[in-house]
């Protein structure tokens, strides 16, 4: 098994397993922490179907874990759901800023030639 961070909110995880098995995430429990098979991104996310939620579970008192029931060569993608929310709120106030920046200096520019 091999994890790897991408970000405080994204996990990687390779698994080569011949039976079904609990993959622990010793990470704090949040319902909204969400695994899916394969590589998936933040985007691809709001459209994909995670693991299914009666196969997450808290374990130790803290931690987050996954029923696992495919056997094989596995990747698994985990993510924090609700930063891909706060990746499009920047997304739009970045978006927004810019337009109204174009607004506002068309506006001065027209006023000057007046």
């Amino acid at each position: 098994m091999r994890f790897e961070r991408v970000s405080p909110t994204e996990y990687h995880v390779q698994v080569n397993s011949s039976q079904p098995f609990f993959l622990v995430f010793a990470e704090a429990y949040h319902p909204e922490w969400m695994a899916y098979y394969g590589d998936i991104n933040w985007l691809s996310a709001f459209t994909s179907s995670p693991i299914g939620y009666d196969n997450h579970f808290l374990v130790n008192g803290y931690a987050n874990a996954w029923y696992i029931n495919k056997t094989g060569e596995l990747r698994l993608t985990l993510l924090f759901r609700p930063q891909g929310s706060v990746y499009i709120g920047f997304g739009t106030t970045v978006t927004s800023s810019i337009c109204l920046s174009i607004i506002l200096f068309r506006k001065q520019k027209r006023n000057r030639e007046k």
